[in-house]
């Protein structure tokens, strides 16, 4: 879920993407936005990035002359090198 924020998809979309509805999505996005303390979609990105729970990579298909990001997962060494969280969210 979170890695589809960072990328900017909406509710919609991230409902169809992953199989639940709108309401479901928008469920659990304002409850990563309760978890960060965050009140943005955009600042949920940044701490997202910045606290290593998702990588940005560019993406091989980019329109020329356009970037584009996709996201994935923390760096497996990162990952190893934390203590496990519970949903791999803060508290």
């Amino acid at each position: 879920m979170l890695p589809l924020v960072v990328e900017g998809l909406s509710n919609n979309e991230i409902g169809a993407r992953l199989g639940f509805s709108v309401a479901t999505a928008n469920f659990h996005v304002r409850s990563l936005l309760r978890k960060f303390e965050v009140a943005t979609r955009i600042e949920l990105a940044v701490k997202a990035v910045a606290r290593g729970h998702v990588q940005l990579m560019p993406r091989d298909d980019a329109d020329e002359g356009r970037e584009r990001w996709i996201c994935a997962g923390p760096p497996n060494d990162h990952h190893e090198a934390q203590p496990p969280r519970r949903n791999g969210l803060p508290k």
